[in-house]
């Protein structure tokens, strides 16, 4: 499995507050990301090898009311929750948020029911 992002990569300055973007996230630790930490995070995942995928719901406890879409980094276990997430009003403005160049998939019946799409 690929290790974690150079220190001091735009990934790494961001999630400094959220101890480290290779740790799974708890409450305490998520923080709202902006577009540009998105695109920035996903690119540096590609540039290491590693394959995030955008989960999106509008069921997050954190975010009551909002759409939300967490990067999950895939792994053999079967990957983990990033510890930040890209927030919106409507799934709209989500969909302009994400990270360009993704594929948009349909949930499937194998994702939770709150699960409205997800992006890789």
């Amino acid at each position: 499995m690929p290790g974690p992002l150079p220190d001091g990569s735009p990934c790494q300055r961001h999630h400094a507050r959220s101890r480290g973007c290779i740790r799974a996230g708890t409450a305490s630790d998520i923080a709202s990301l902006t577009p540009g930490e998105a695109q920035a995070l996903q690119d540096e995942s590609a540039a290491h090898g590693q394959w995030l995928m955008w989960v999106v719901t509008d069921a997050d406890a954190e975010h009551p009311g909002k759409v939300v879409a967490r990067a999950q980094r895939a792994n053999h276990q079967g990957g983990t929750r990033l510890p930040s997430a890209l927030v919106a009003d409507t799934l709209d403005e989500l969909r302009v948020m994400l990270p360009i160049d993704l594929t948009r998939r349909d949930r499937t019946s194998a994702l939770p029911p709150d699960v409205l799409e997800t992006w890789d």
